[in-house]
């Protein structure tokens, strides 16, 4: 048994919500369970839809299940963060690392811990206070209380990072860096040929 949460937006072009990605997941199986809620966001009308589905048998009675439900396919790194600039391309693939965990450990789809686009804003305003997370929009004083400490770290850790590259990597102990030993630069030595 399968569930799965589809927001599904009014698409202008048809002139009605566009149903055609509930209708690609659903194909072909049998529904148990669905609910469903009309919202409004950015002027647009909006159906999000609940469904509890088993997985469409083949080959007869008592056939094992052989099919699993289709699956959008993640976006690799580069492609989730094309519109981010260089220097915080890793402080959102941190955020959307740690909002992946955050929907696994809570059994709860990715985007309703925050949207891409509420990412994405977290990525561009830095935030360093529960105050300052919720005033993204949509997240709200709940949500930003509930993961506030981990985005606020997330972001320090960030900030602390580019701070070290501006400054290039700090010596350690032992009088090397990271990537190499220290040296002195070596003595200036007269050119082979003079100008006499």
């Amino acid at each position: 048994m399968f569930y799965r949460i589809i927001d599904l937006a009014y698409s202008p072009r048809r002139g009605a919500i566009d149903d055609e990605p509930l209708q690609r997941i659903l194909h072909g199986h049998r529904v148990i369970e669905s609910a469903e809620r009309f919202y409004e966001q950015d002027g647009l009308p909006h159906l999000l839809v609940s469904v509890r589905y088993e997985l469409a048998r083949s080959g007869g009675p008592g056939a094992r299940e052989t099919q699993r439900p289709p699956r959008d396919k993640p976006a690799d790194d580069r492609e989730f963060a094309a519109d981010v600039p260089d220097d915080d391309v890793p402080l959102a693939l941190a955020l959307r690392a740690w909002r992946s965990a955050q929907a696994h450990d809570e059994a709860i789809p990715a985007f309703a811990v925050m949207t891409n686009t509420q990412l994405f804003e977290l990525v561009r305003r830095k935030p360093r206070s529960a105050l300052a997370v919720a005033k993204v929009q949509g997240l709200g004083d709940a949500r930003a209380k509930k993961y506030s400490a981990g985005i606020v770290e997330l972001v320090e850790r960030h900030i602390e990072s580019q701070k070290g590259r501006a400054n290039g990597p700090p010596p350690s102990k032992n009088g090397r860096h990271e990537h190499g030993e220290l040296r002195e630069a070596p003595e200036p030595r007269e050119a082979p040929w003079s100008a006499e």
